[in-house]
């Protein structure tokens, strides 16, 4: 069964290089479709266009130890973070996608009350060498 949910999502990247560390926070608030599948779910949302990107169509698909995040639209990405291991990502940009591997130390889900809270610790990575230190944590709540 589909259900109309509260979607947030918190995205924190700190960057390695430059000459120092920077932090970064992106968030998504807004209305969406959530749907149970056994022992985890789904959300489908739709981001408006921002500064660097257009709109586009989001999915996200989560079980235990894993959460995969596929967005559609004028760059199309997915990337799936499984506690433990490592895999390939097409990693968007505003000038398209770029060839990276992400490594999650921690991917967990959650009830609260009526409320889901998912969170994941990942590593992106390229040539060996990190980039950044990343965490996404999604908040799901019924309308």
């Amino acid at each position: 069964m589909t259900k109309e949910i509260w979607l947030t999502i918190e995205s924190r990247q700190r960057a390695q290089g430059c000459g120092g560390e920077e932090d970064f926070q992106i968030w998504h608030r807004g209305s969406a479709r959530y749907r149970e599948d056994g022992e985890g779910g789904s959300v489908l949302y739709r981001q408006e266009a921002g500064e660097d990107t257009g709109a586009r169509k989001g999915l996200l698909k989560f079980t235990p130890g894993r959460l995969e995040v596929v967005y559609r639209g004028d760059v199309n990405s997915r990337m799936i973070l499984e506690e433990g291991t490592s895999h390939p990502v097409d990693y968007a940009t505003p000038y398209g996608t770029v060839p990276l591997t992400a490594r999650a130390r921690r991917v967990c889900w959650r009830r609260e009350g009526g409320e889901i809270r998912l969170e994941a610790e990942y590593l992106l990575i390229s040539g060996g060498e990190i980039l950044s230190e990343n965490c996404v944590r999604v908040g799901i709540r019924p309308l």
